[in-house]
């Protein structure tokens, strides 16, 4: 849920909304690979690449923000989940005529939830910025909003073509004049 996510937030998010989007998610029968997995794979390296070259990591440096940026995703993705929950559960309260105490009971759940989410996220935010120097800090948010916008060009690309591969579907061939 990008409307979640401060201006400078994780960027791992974007990558994995990327990559969720095109893909199945969920583990593979069998000891197979979950769907997706080599293609995240490539999105991480793609990511910590970029991340390095633009910021100017160090090898050390890379080894402390790289394990940040995915605790803050995983604690994003955690919390996505767990808005999703509440607002499904508040929009059934609201239709089955719940009275107010306990619609208000269950909207504070949820901006508890969320704010909870964001004071995690501004704290590895710090901790991460620690590990770096004051240019390091200016590059890396601007390589935030420069890689969330190129993976938002590439997914935005591919809901067109998936859009315009299920009109061809929808539609079928095309007719033949005689």
């Amino acid at each position: 849920m990008m409307r979640m996510m401060p201006r400078s937030g994780p960027v791992l998010a974007v990558a994995m909304m990327a990559t969720g989007y095109c893909l199945a998610q969920g583990p593979g029968s069998g000891g197979e690979i979950e769907p997706g997995h080599e293609l995240r794979q490539a999105m991480q390296r793609y990511f910590e690449t970029r991340l390095r070259t633009e910021v100017m990591l160090t090898d050390e440096q890379m080894g402390e923000i790289v394990p940040l940026v995915q605790q803050i995703e995983a604690s994003r993705v955690e919390a996505t989940k767990e808005r999703r929950e509440a607002e499904r559960s508040l929009r059934r309260a609201l239709r089955e005529g719940a009275d107010d105490a306990e619609l208000s009971a269950q909207l504070d759940r949820m901006d508890r939830a969320e704010l909870e989410w964001r004071r995690l996220e501004l704290d590895r935010r710090a901790e991460l910025e620690e590990k770096l120097t004051a240019r390091q800090r200016v590059q890396f948010r601007f390589f935030v909003d420069r890689f969330r916008r190129d993976m938002q060009r590439r997914v935005q690309r591919l809901r067109q073509e998936r859009g315009t591969q299920r009109e061809g579907r929808r539609r079928g061939p095309p007719r033949q004049r005689p």
